[in-house]
């Protein structure tokens, strides 16, 4: 699945063990490592990463629970939801003055598959085609197909490891990111989003919490309770300069930053204007020309997901989930809340909360 996306899930496991006063082995498992011999070294279960068939035996031996959605395995498992993972890239890009769509990822792994197809059928809901790049071949031959699509052509990568090479390979060959295309990996690894030049806009996919959970799954497993697969949905986009497109009028960019900066308090268009120097009218003039909505509009967008945020993150009361993202009343954020989602804002927790995989091969419930 990748360092960065290994590294985050680590964290979250140390989080549960020092909790629970656990004792931690870090180990790259090969085909040398033998399941058997870890009897001889007792270990009571495993996390791992499932990215080779083989590495099913060690529930032979003991409780595993799988961390990784690189193959679809007969072991209770715990990963993101790689298709909400990809609507909601989608969603992001919807949101910018783009009307071509591209989805590029490896040829193989059930995660890069699922990406694509959830990045694919948010964008046919809306109405838009999507083009599909799925090879394992250099980055500089996607960047040469990137450049024979149309454009301004908005792109998810299937991580954010990904995305680096596919702007470095862009640079080095001449396409202009922020004027062409507008580009978004997976994974919110801030040293490596802010790595990359211009800086990667990204799909946070709470890697610690599938950490902390794997490890709380694990816990259940060894004291011989059941633990059923699920699948975590995301938290949001972190935007950076990747989908920040410098075609947009300035004054707009800058509004769209502002309203960001605001983390879903209350801000009025009437303040928005005042601080951009200009009238109510003719920034809603220049959000309809360029984005197709109003700045209200946008405003009410940011205000929800801070909101869907600290559902999905906190056990915050409605209330004060309210007044965090703007909302004098909880009555009105739930109407605003359902009016978005056609879930109100304790169904939409309750279903983050109960989420796990379809019954099938990929799923999994084990006593």
């Amino acid at each position: 699945m990748g360092y960065v996306y290994s590294r985050r899930v680590f964290v979250g496991i140390q989080h549960y063990a020092l909790e629970r006063d656990w004792q931690l082995h870090l180990q790259d498992l090969g085909l040398h490592d033998p399941p058997a011999e870890w009897l001889h070294r007792g270990m009571d279960g495993f996390l791992i990463q499932v990215s080779r068939p083989e590495l099913v035996a060690f529930e032979q031996i003991r409780p595993v629970i799988n961390v990784s959605g690189y193959l679809h395995v007969p072991l209770p498992t715990i990963t993101s939801d790689n298709r909400a993972i990809g609507a909601m890239a989608a969603e992001h890009l919807l949101s910018l003055p783009l009307s071509h769509f591209a989805y590029v990822g490896q040829e193989g792994p059930a995660f890069t598959t699922e990406r694509g197809d959830g990045f694919s059928a948010a964008l046919a809901r809306a109405g838009y085609g999507c083009a599909r790049f799925e090879k394992n071949v250099p980055y500089s031959e996607a960047a040469r197909w990137m450049a024979s699509l149309p454009r301004p052509l908005g792109l998810m990568a299937s991580s954010d490891l990904y995305a680096g090479h596919l702007i470095r390979a862009c640079t080095m060959a001449g396409l202009a990111i922020q004027e062409q295309f507008a580009i978004i990996g997976v994974d919110n690894e801030p040293a490596m989003c802010e790595m990359t030049v211009p800086s990667l806009s990204s799909v946070d996919v709470q890697a610690e919490r599938i950490g902390y959970e794997a490890a709380r799954m694990l816990d259940r497993r060894m004291r011989g309770l059941n633990a059923p697969s699920r699948r975590l949905v995301p938290l949001g986009v972190v935007q950076r300069d990747s989908t920040r497109l410098r075609a947009y009028d300035p004054e707009v960019d800058e509004a769209l930053r502002l309203i960001g900066a605001a983390d879903g308090t209350a801000l009025r268009v009437e303040e928005l204007a005042g601080r951009l120097g200009m009238e109510r009218r003719t920034l809603e003039r220049r959000f309809q020309r360029i984005l197709g909505r109003s700045p209200r509009q946008e405003i009410l967008q940011a205000r929800l997901r801070r909101a869907r945020h600290l559902l999905a993150a906190s056990e915050m009361a409605m209330p004060e989930v309210a007044r965090r993202c703007g909302f004098n009343s909880a009555i009105r954020f739930t109407t605003a809340f359902r009016s978005a989602t056609g879930l109100t804002p304790t169904a939409f927790r309750r279903q983050l909360r109960s989420e796990s995989m379809p019954h099938g091969s990929d799923s999994a419930e084990m006593p």
